[in-house]
């Protein structure tokens, strides 16, 4: 079975959002070899966007923290608020560290079982064409575009899309292009995680009645 995740799965590992034990759960599927995990390799730009943004957000914040804070130093009735203001600011940028750690730690646990699928000029030139034929923004068709054509190529007998994105992917149309390429569409990783568990399960009884 191959399953193909995309930048929200890779985050929501390294932010630890609130489906990241179904995203950890489907990564050690794969990393026993009883799934291929493939990700377009645009998403690790993605993220890595993703990331630079939240940081320099965060940064942002902790200096206006630390601006607050000089002003406030003035009263020494502030005292009490002023040490609450400034273990925030501490704790926004400790925790920005920790959740870019993560992110590298996934980035190399990766490559020893998971497949990257190229960005290169067949995904570019096909994501025009999803463009076209699909309402999707020009990120979401490079993904799109970098499944089909894993998809169209590999031709495997079971696959599924996972991820997050609701409002973009989860529609009809898209969900039937998909099945009849052998792949289904799952619109969160708990959904994905319960179909994947199922067709393993369904297989081994195949294999072993």
């Amino acid at each position: 079975m191959t399953v193909y995740v995309e930048s929200n799965f890779l985050l929501e590992v390294a932010f630890e959002q609130e489906q990241s034990i179904d995203c950890i759960a489907i990564l050690e599927i794969a990393e026993a070899g009883n799934a291929l995990l493939a990700i377009p390799t645009f998403c690790v730009g993605e993220c890595l966007e993703r990331i630079g943004r939240r940081k320099q957000r965060r940064r942002a914040i902790q200096e206006s923290i630390n601006l607050e804070v000089n002003e406030l130093s003035r009263s020494p009735s502030a005292a009490t608020l002023c040490d609450q203001l400034e273990k925030l600011a501490t704790a926004l940028t400790e925790n920005t560290g920790i959740d870019e750690e993560r992110f590298e730690r996934l980035l190399l646990r990766l490559p020893s079982f998971a497949h990257f699928i190229p960005f290169d000029e067949r995904i570019i030139r096909n994501s025009l064409e999803v463009q076209t034929n699909y309402p999707l923004k020009s990120q979401d068709a490079i993904v799109f575009s970098s499944v089909l054509t894993h998809l169209r190529e590999t031709k495997p007998s079971r696959a599924v899309f996972v991820n997050r994105n609701r409002r973009d992917f989860d529609t009809r149309e898209i969900a039937t292009d998909l099945q009849q390429l052998n792949c289904s569409y799952k619109p969160s990783f708990a959904a994905g995680l319960a179909y994947i568990r199922a067709e393993l399960g369904r297989v081994a009884e195949i294999d072993h009645p």
